[in-house]
């Protein structure tokens, strides 16, 4: 290899290099990116305008202090906007979704979602409910879906703790 040629196939390897760089970026901008967080609702109340305020963690579950609901919170971490129109619980049987059928928008907007990029949504569902279903013992994790069909799932320690406390009382 000449000295000339060596000059030429260095920029050609860095265009190239570049080049899939920038394909693997776009390709990754495209993609539905959501983040699945089930949370515990410690409490909630009215404010003096009669907005419901809650108070949640997705660290702990503590069926002494918590409230009668419990929470998914879905994040939009891609750069598309998604509908998210399906929010619940996976269990150890695929074929059947804990789908929770009547979520219940924690800021009083509209179901189904329309999530701009880094957008969130968090929606409650009925703890007692919840428990009194004879597959709460089951759940592995929560789960998101789009109106395309894609879904996300997430896990938390509230939510193990939960499925715990479910085992508990079977």
């Amino acid at each position: 290899m000449t000295l000339n040629e060596a000059i030429i196939a260095i920029p050609a390897f860095v265009g190239m290099g570049l080049g899939i760089y920038n394909l693997l970026r776009d390709v990754s901008k495209s993609k539905v990116k959501l983040k699945v967080i089930p949370k515990s609702v410690v409490s909630h109340a009215k404010d003096h305008r009669g907005d419901t305020l809650f108070k949640w963690t997705p660290h702990t579950f503590d069926p002494k202090i918590s409230s009668d609901k419990f929470a998914i919170e879905v994040i939009n971490t891609g750069l598309i906007t998604v509908t998210i129109d399906n929010v619940g619980f996976l269990t150890q049987s695929k074929a059947n979704p804990m789908q929770i059928h009547k979520p219940i928008p924690i800021d009083g907007g509209e179901w189904p979602r329309r999530l701009s990029p880094h957008e969130a949504v968090t929606v409650c569902c009925d703890l007692h409910s919840l428990l009194a279903s004879d597959r709460a013992y089951e759940i592995k994790c929560a789960y998101a879906e789009t109106q395309s069909g894609l879904a996300r799932k997430g896990d938390s320690k509230a939510l193990k703790q939960l499925v715990d406390y479910a085992k508990s009382i079977a």
